[in-house]
C-alpha cells in the first residue's frame, strides 16, 4: 500500500489516459448496430399445408404401416420441426448468404468503397458473413427449441434491421422453396416406382400369355401330328384318374398334346382372344 501511496500520481494519470484514449477511440471508429430477430417454431395454422399433403402421401405410398398408431398431434409436430429445421439450415448457410448479400444495395455500397477487384469482393463477402450470425440445432436428432436467434450488425440501426428482416424473408422463400421440391421429388420418384412396377407387371403377365399360346401350339403340332382328335381316344388308363378327370395331362405340358386337336384348337383360340386379367395389386399401383 506505501508503494501504490507513493505512485499514486502515475496511476491516476495512467488511467485517465486510458480513459482519453478509449473515448477518442470511440469516436473516431463508426458505430456499430446489431439487429436481432427470435425465430419462432411455425403454428400448425402455418403448416397445414404441408401437413396435409405429407400425411396423404405417407398414407398413398404406405411409408410406415404403424403411422396411425401414432398420435396426429406428434406426426404434426414432427412435420413443423423438420420445416423449422430446414429454415434455420437454410439460413446458416453461406451458400444462401452469399447469394442474399449480392442481391443486397448494402453489398454493393461496400464493393463501391472497398474496390471491385477479386480481393475487394472477398473481404466485403467475409465481413458480411461475419456479421450475419444464425444460431441453429446442432445434431440431427436434437429436440428443436422454441425459438433461434438470427442477427446482423450494421454501421446504422436502420441498415441493421432491414438487412436482417430481407435476409429472413429471403430465407423463408428458399426453405419453402427447397421443401416444395424436395416434396416433388419424392412425388416423382414414387410415381416412376409404381409406373415401372406397372410396366413390369404387363409385361410379366403378357409374356405369361405368349407362353401359354406357344404351349397351346407345339401341342396342338404334336396332337395332329399324332392324329389325336379327341382325348376319348386315348387307352383308358392314361386318359382317366378314376374319376373320368384327366389332371395328369393339365398338369404336364409333355402330355398336353392328348387333349386332343379339338380342345387344344379352343384352348388356343380364348387364349389368344381373351383380354389379360390384370390382378387388384395392378389397378392399386395405377
Amino acid at each position: 500500500f506505501a508503494v501504490l501511496w507513493k505512485k499514486k500520481l502515475l496511476i491516476i494519470a495512467c488511467a485517465l489516459l486510458g480513459a482519453i484514449i478509449a473515448t477518442a477511440i470511440s469516436f473516431l471508429l463508426p458505430e456499430r448496430w446489431k439487429s436481432v430477430a427470435r425465430v419462432n417454431t411455425p403454428s400448425v395454422r402455418m403448416t397445414q399445408e404441408f401437413i396435409d399433403r405429407t400425411l396423404t402421401l405417407n398414407r398413398i405410398i404406405n411409408l410406415g404401416a404403424n403411422e396411425d398408431t401414432k398420435n396426429l398431434n406428434t406426426i404434426a409436430g414432427e412435420i413443423r420441426s423438420d420445416l423449422f429445421r430446414e429454415f434455420l439450415d437454410t439460413a446458416a448457410s453461406e451458400v444462401e448468404k452469399v447469394a442474399f448479400f449480392k442481391k443486397t444495395d448494402l453489398y454493393k455500397a461496400l464493393i463501391k468503397k472497398y474496390g471491385e477487384d477479386d480481393k475487394a469482393e472477398h473481404r466485403t463477402i467475409s465481413m458480411l458473413l461475419t456479421d450475419m450470425q444464425v444460431e441453429r440445432p446442432g445434431k440431427k436428432d436434437e429436440p428443436i427449441r422454441p425459438y433461434y436467434q438470427i442477427s446482423f450488425t450494421a454501421q446504422t440501426p436502420a441498415e441493421a434491421q432491414n438487412t436482417l428482416q430481407a435476409y429472413i424473408k429471403y430465407v423463408n422463400t428458399q426453405s419453402v422453396k427447397s421443401t416444395n421440391d424436395n416434396f416433388r421429388s419424392l412425388v416423382n420418384s414414387n410415381i416412376l416406382r409404381r409406373q415401372q412396377l406397372i410396366k413390369d407387371m404387363d409385361f410379366s403377365l403378357k409374356i405369361a400369355k405368349d407362353e401359354k399360346i406357344k404351349l397351346y401350339e407345339d401341342a396342338l403340332l404334336k396332337a395332329k401330328q399324332a392324329g389325336i382328335k379327341e382325348y376319348r381316344e386315348l387307352n383308358s388308363p392314361i386318359r382317366s384318374n378314376g374319376n373320368g378327370t384327366i389332371i395328369e395331362i393339365n398338369n404336364n405340358a409333355s402330355q398336353l398334346y392328348m387333349q386332343g386337336e379339338r380342345i387344344l384348337q379352343a384352348l388356343l383360340e380364348v387364349t389368344k382372344t381373351n383380354a389379360i386379367i390384370y390382378p387388384s395389386r395392378y389397378y392399386d399401383l395405377e
